[in-house]
């Protein structure tokens, strides 16, 4: 049995999408930052799920997609991982896009950018982000890697008061941009109120 039924492939990459943030969101009640990863196999069945796990021991390459693809290429053979998808709530760093790589996860597909992700954070001593696209990473290995960012509309959201801690919301609504997106309507649904702060980092990205 499926996780998910029997749709077209955007509809089923909204459907993921939408449940890797809802991995972010709880990684964030575990008290640690706001990123969630899920993997799917070709049938549409959820093989793992991983939060972000900076806390307790603070450990800054703890992060749900490098957590994700040491499990998997641990547990999992390399045929099912090469017709998988892993879907993450935010574009996966050179780190992650390195370990998907190993990994040998066939389909990649994000959320919020690494170059909206640094815009949001800046440079903060929890989250100091890369200005690298994962996309260069997978390009400069020797076998593929298909990746897709969910559409977005040019407006991920404002950053209210970050420096302050005070609340921010950060919206998604669809746009059609390259090939295989997702679906527009899931993906304008998407509105989260999230806790942004320089001091403590709990960046708003959920898009």
């Amino acid at each position: 049995m499926t996780d998910v039924p029997a749709v077209g492939r955007p509809e089923r990459d909204a459907h993921f999408l939408r449940r890797s943030f809802d991995v972010a969101r709880r990684a964030m009640t575990h008290g640690n930052h706001p990123f969630g990863a899920v993997l799917v196999d070709r049938d549409g069945n959820v093989l793992i799920e991983t939060e972000n796990g900076f806390m307790p021991s603070h450990d800054g390459t703890a992060h749900a997609e490098r957590l994700l693809a040491t499990q998997a290429c641990t547990a999992l053979g390399p045929e099912i991982l090469r017709s998988a998808t892993m879907y993450s709530s935010a574009e996966p760093c050179a780190m992650c896009a390195g370990a998907i790589y190993w990994a040998g996860i066939g389909r990649l597909v994000y959320g919020l950018s690494e170059h909206r992700l640094r815009e949001i954070t800046g440079n903060h001593h929890e989250n100091p982000t890369l200005n690298l696209p994962c996309r260069r990473v997978f390009e400069s290995g020797q076998r593929a890697t298909n990746v897709q960012r969910a559409a977005h509309a040019g407006r991920l959201g404002r950053l209210r008061g970050a420096a302050r801690g005070r609340r921010c919301r950060v919206g998604r609504a669809g746009r059609r941009e390259g090939g295989g997106q997702c679906g527009s309507r899931a993906e304008g649904q998407q509105r989260t109120a999230v806790g942004a702060r320089r001091e403590e980092f709990q960046g708003p990205v959920l898009p």
